[in-house]
């Protein structure tokens, strides 16, 4: 990736300190795993791992953040 990483419990970007995974991070995900299942993927990952960071943690809040957010911003730029 870029250098954009989480970093837990805070789940802040250890680059820029935005929520993670900040703009930067979906950028290079999606330049890395490009549309479709391999990006789907790579998110389910990333969303394993918060909940795993954050057992406390609103599923459908970390659902939103590392799965949505994501999507949405691929889909912004198409």
């Amino acid at each position: 990736m870029t250098g954009h990483e989480p970093t837990w419990p805070t789940g802040t970007c250890i680059a820029c300190g935005q929520l993670w995974p900040c703009e930067p991070a979906v950028a290079a995900l999606i330049e890395e795993f490009g549309d479709g299942l391999p990006l789907a993927a790579a998110l389910w990952c990333l969303f394993d791992e918060a909940a795993q960071a954050l057992p406390l943690a609103s599923f459908l809040a970390l659902y939103e953040r590392c799965v949505r957010q994501p999507l949405r911003a691929r889909g912004a730029g198409e």
